[in-house]
């Protein structure tokens, strides 16, 4: 079976092995006509089938030829089957309200550079014929008045054919034929099989004036595309640069606050601490048998109550910033945590543990450690549980850290909110690459875990012993803190 450029192919060389040019491109402002140069005084040949002809037209308008090559074929092939000696096809313009040639068929070279037509041959067409796509025609033309036009006046004509098509449904353009050496007699079949032929015409016409369309519509499409997307694309990264900005002044804020409560701590326990332990000792010799009831009285009743100034001072000072955490270090803080929930709350606590926790730098165990303040926190106010266990599990890569308890639990849409104490945690989890992951469905309790990636080991290249090289938060100075003392400097140990 025959493809369109095969056919295109075997049009091609056909035309040569007639003797014609070929097909000569002229230009009329941005548009191309194509002209067949075959000599109007070549020998006749025989007529091709009506058949034959109709699927010579169907073929090039299938091909993937340019329009005007379309055209050109077209008006050929029509021209050979009705034996017209010039063909031409004429395009309305409606923004011009104008007929322009577009192709044609055995065109002298003296008419290739006529002008545009007003409409001339349009107005020979009724109002019923546009709208039917009827031609005009006439065997003996030069003899009617109706066909003076300026393009037939350069030409000795004897009979015309006038076959209008639509485009989109409204005219757009006409085939003309034209018989110079003899009238011709026009048949039913012929008229037929050129009204077909320029209805295959005008939508080859219309498809490639949808084609152009869409293509432009296309590339329009893809530029707004483009630039939607580099627009989205600048809002993204300023988006990011603002929350990764808002993340850094939470992190340092987070710091300051820690560091405010280790000094804080430390005043209340050394210098609160110490006063009161002072004032006790002072009272305890007047409460003694030498003292007077009255005075022996008074020192019985302050001694107690500075016994729990003491004792509520030392628990102030734990709850700003446990001191175990600063001197043994995270395992011993959580087993301290655990016990004292226990007591307070009425919740029994667990903790297991894996690993080596001791590695943990500082920033980690600070941020696990506070995360698992907020969880049982939570635990207490909201899940109603009898029991909660804590899971620490130090691996080579990462430290994750899981809270379960059996309480009430929470909706699967509940998990989802963003309050303040999840949202501190997913901060403190995210500054060092981590994240936040709960799940949780109604009365089955609730599990929090928490994964924070370690730092990758480094090999000492100096004594072949491999270390790891901390993720180290920068640490506010004492002048923007405001506090002017060092709190890269680990507090002193102090007996409680």
């Amino acid at each position: 079976m025959l493809t369109p450029d095969d056919v295109v192919t075997t049009m091609r060389r056909a035309l040569a092995a007639r003797g014609e040019a070929g097909v000569t491109p002229n230009r009329r402002g941005a548009k191309q006509i194509l002209v067949s140069a075959e000599s109007l005084r070549s020998p006749g040949t025989k007529r091709p089938r009506p058949a034959d002809t109709l699927l010579a037209v169907s073929k090039a308008v299938g091909s993937n030829l340019g329009l005007a090559e379309v055209l050109q074929a077209t008006t050929r092939e029509v021209a050979r089957a009705v034996r017209a000696d010039i063909g031409s096809i004429w395009r309305l313009e409606p923004s011009e309200r104008t007929l322009n040639p577009v192709a044609g068929y055995r065109v002298p070279k003296h008419l290739r550079g006529a002008a545009s037509s007003p409409l001339a041959f349009a107005r020979l067409l009724t109002a019923a014929q546009r709208r039917s796509g009827a031609p005009v025609y006439s065997s003996n033309s030069a003899r009617e008045g109706r066909f003076d036009h300026p393009f037939l006046k350069l030409v000795r004509h004897q009979s015309v054919l006038i076959q209008p098509f639509r485009v989109r449904g409204q005219l757009g353009g006409v085939f003309v034929l034209v018989w110079t050496r003899a009238r011709h007699r026009f048949t039913p079949v012929e008229l037929g099989l050129v009204e077909a032929i320029g209805q295959q015409a005008g939508m080859a016409i219309e498809n490639a004036e949808l084609l152009g369309a869409m293509q432009q519509f296309s590339g329009e499409l893809e530029r707004h595309v483009a630039d939607r997307t580099a627009q989205l694309k600048l809002a993204y990264d300023e988006l990011r640069d603002s929350r990764e900005e808002l993340r850094a002044l939470s992190l340092h804020l987070q710091q300051v606050r820690e560091h405010e409560r280790t000094r804080i701590s430390r005043e209340i326990h050394d210098e609160l601490g110490q006063a009161l332990t002072a004032l006790k000792m002072d009272l305890v010799p007047h409460a003694g048998p030498a003292a007077d009831d009255a005075q022996a009285q008074a020192m019985a009743r302050a001694i107690p109550m500075v016994d729990h100034m003491i004792a509520s001072v030392r628990r102030i000072a734990t709850e700003l910033r446990p001191q175990i955490l600063d001197d043994l270090g995270l395992l011993p803080a959580l087993e301290w945590q655990a016990q004292d929930f226990g007591s307070r709350s009425g919740i029994t606590c667990g903790l297991t543990c894996s690993g080596t926790p001791a590695g943990l730098d500082a920033e980690r165990s600070t941020a696990l450690f506070r995360m698992v303040q907020e969880t049982l926190t939570n635990v207490a106010r909201h899940a109603q549980a009898t029991h909660v266990e804590i899971g620490l599990r130090v691996g080579r890569t990462a430290v994750v850290l899981d809270v379960r308890d059996n309480g009430l639990g929470m909706r699967l849409s509940s998990s989802q909110r963003t309050g303040l104490g999840l949202l501190g945690m997913r901060e403190r989890a995210a500054a060092f690459g981590g994240g936040v992951a709960i799940h949780s469905t109604p009365r089955t309790g609730t599990h929090v875990r928490v994964r924070i990636p370690l730092p990758a080991p480094v090999p000492d290249l100096r004594g072949g012993v491999t270390h790891a090289r901390h993720h180290r938060l920068r640490r506010p100075s004492g002048r923007a803190s405001g506090t002017g003392a060092n709190h890269s400097e680990r507090p002193r140990r102090r007996a409680d």
